[in-house]
């Protein structure tokens, strides 16, 4: 029996945990090229193109890549009648010619074809020089077919991150540390991939999903509800998974790297505190300055994590007045944030 819980069992570890990020930009524009060249992560993997069946791949105008980066290919699905290795190898040798450290396709096949999966990995592998590994979803582990794609792919990522319909609040997996020591126990090499992002969602009459909108933009009317990953819930999982973790999870990844340009994304500055185990704080401080009449008010966050703003009450009413950033009048003595 003894020996049987041992065979069953994953080896433990504890120890920092190496850390990566994604850019997941379709354009570098120079907040996404400032935030690369000022990123501290060990490795970075990079969106390299996108396939959609039946259209031409978009792939991503991409400048040098930094040493020891890896370049995505996000494909959609493939219709159930179709071979899709002749085009995936293409839009894969098109990135090898970049020369990245190693590849990754990410592909959100349905749990009934992952047996397919594990077949059309080893004939890319076969016909590729850079090293291909591939994301999981987290409903993947232990279904039919998963280990041997696991065994297969040379590089895994767990990903642990989603937008559950059935539940709007959160975007991390509530079974995340449960999938984790699951999949620990095929002893098979991994990473997690962890969120830093948020969505607007756009509510049908019912309060179902009909719209979701990243990055940019915004709904300006219909019912709409903001959702973003929780530090709270992620910081913990870093000291937990630092203090004690399967020795087959190697390292995190974040999904996403934070650019100042990106809207729906943790700032750098809460991103690095989470990445060190810390639940960050915001700290909201008023600078007044006066010169003769004129008084400016600049509202600081002295913290790491987003500031909820306040509404300002002043208690006598101002005869010419402006605002910037998110802030406007709304009566003499009343400024109040508006997104």
């Amino acid at each position: 029996m003894l020996a049987l819980l041992l065979a069953c069992s994953a080896p433990r570890t504890s120890g920092p945990l190496p850390q990566d990020a994604y850019v997941w930009q379709r354009a570098w524009t120079p907040e996404v090229v400032q935030a690369v060249e000022a990123s501290s992560f060990r490795g970075l993997a990079v969106l390299g193109a996108e396939r959609t069946w039946g259209q031409p791949t978009a792939f991503v105008d991409l400048p040098a890549l930094p040493a020891g980066s890896s370049l995505v290919l996000r494909a959609s699905v493939p219709p159930d009648s179709l071979d899709p290795v002749p085009a995936l190898l293409s839009d894969l040798r098109q990135l090898e010619t970049l020369c990245p450290a190693s590849l990754e396709l990410d592909m959100d096949l349905p749990t009934s074809r992952l047996p397919d999966y594990a077949d059309w990995l080893r004939r890319l592998q076969g016909e590729l020089h850079t090293p291909l590994g591939v994301t999981a979803l987290p409903t993947w582990v232990g279904e039919p077919g998963f280990e041997q794609l696991a065994r297969q792919a040379e590089g895994l990522t767990l990903q642990v991150h989603w937008l559950n319909p059935y539940d709007l609040s959160r975007l991390l997996s509530p079974h995340a540390e449960a999938r984790v020591e699951e999949l620990a126990r095929l002893r098979v090499p991994f990473r997690v991939a962890l969120p830093t992002y948020g969505y607007q969602l756009q509510l049908d009459d019912q309060g179902r999903l009909s719209g979701v909108l990243a990055e940019q933009g915004s709904v300006r009317s219909g019912r709409t509800l903001e959702v973003m990953a929780d530090p709270t819930e992620i910081a913990p999982l870093i000291v937990r998974w630092t203090q004690d973790r399967p020795a087959a999870l190697e390292s995190v990844i974040w999904f996403r790297l934070p650019t100042a340009q990106d809207r729906r994304v943790w700032p750098a500055q809460t991103l690095e505190a989470v990445s060190q185990g810390r639940v960050p704080q915001a700290r909201a401080a008023l600078e007044l300055q006066q010169e003769g009449e004129l008084w400016t008010l600049v509202l600081h966050n002295r913290g790491d994590a987003v500031l909820a703003l306040p509404t300002l009450e002043l208690d006598q009413p101002v005869a010419l007045s402006d605002a910037l950033g998110p802030y406007r009048w709304v009566s003499p003595t009343r400024l109040q944030p508006h997104l």
